[in-house]
């Protein structure tokens, strides 16, 4: 929601980090756990308003959706309403909505209306501990090092695959410093999961055919990348990257969509097990 957004009539630059519904985190800024609301309102916040409405501010946006006091403030553009009322409305607006591109899923903006309703109670959502991490498969691939890579395209499920490729070491993950010929270096690259929280080097066994959509800031298809045999995808469009940028995780049973447009196309260093950047965890499948 970006200038002229709650308050105006069109606008906006991007939807934010990540949510449990989405392939990518956002660059967003994210909730504090004393922000004064519950789970469902915060998630939704988080996933569809800070990467704009965050702090810093970004995109032009000329006001703080953060907390339970940010969304008791009066409008400015309608005095009858506080932010959270016009929150809502620009969120149902067919004819100019907010956040742009994808609307919220309608279930998150009817848990919003419900709250605002019930009088706007204050509410917690402060983490109860770090996430507990899983690994579906129980079968991990070996970590990559200097005296053996094990390199192949099914290699190093989970860990930042264009950081490793390009010799630096994000978060731990690349000490010896590998480094692979710039033909392994691509636009995108990234694991599929079958669940959020799972652990690096361990083997997806998705069991069903996936495909990672990238689609421009138009909202069109650019890319279509096939996940392979140990969930990882990567590829390249013929030019520049596309960026800003959404994706989507495809198959039979489904789609999962990105929440928040991004930039950068090394996924699994927002991607991590307990989420950064908004992120959700890891992308895993609808």
């Amino acid at each position: 929601m970006g200038q002229l957004g709650i308050d105006g009539q069109g606008g906006g630059s991007g939807t934010g980090g990540g949510n449990g519904s989405s392939t990518g985190g956002g660059s967003g800024s994210g909730l504090p756990g004393d922000a004064g609301l519950p789970c469902e309102v915060a998630n939704l916040l988080a996933s569809q308003c800070t990467s704009c409405h965050g702090a810093p501010l970004a995109g032009s946006a000329p006001m703080s959706l953060r907390s339970r006091a940010d969304l008791l403030v009066t409008s400015t553009r309608d005095p009858a309403m506080n932010y959270a009322q016009r929150s809502l409305a620009r969120m149902r607006d067919t004819a100019s909505p907010m956040p742009p591109g994808n609307p919220p899923p309608t279930a998150e903006v009817d848990a919003f209306a419900a709250w605002i309703a019930g009088g706007m109670l204050e509410g917690s959502c402060a983490p109860v501990g770090p996430p507990v991490l899983t690994c579906t498969s129980n079968r991990f691939v070996p970590m990559p090092t200097l005296a053996d890579e094990h390199a192949s395209p099914t290699m190093a499920p989970g860990l930042a695959c264009i950081s490793c490729h390009t010799g630096q070491n994000f978060a731990g993950q690349n000490p010896g410093g590998l480094e692979t010929d710039p033909p392994f270096i691509f636009q995108f690259m990234g694991t599929v999961f079958r669940s959020a929280r799972e652990q690096p080097l361990c083997s997806p066994s998705l069991g069903v055919a996936a495909t990672v959509e990238i689609l421009d800031s138009a909202g069109t298809v650019v890319l279509q990348l096939p996940v392979n045999a140990g969930g990882n995808f990567y590829g390249s469009v013929p030019g520049p990257m596309p960026s800003p940028y959404t994706a989507r995780v495809v198959t039979a049973a489904g789609t999962r969509v990105m929440a928040g447009a991004q930039t950068s196309g090394d996924c699994n260093t927002c991607h991590t097990p307990e989420g950064l950047q908004g992120a959700p965890g890891r992308i895993y499948l609808p």
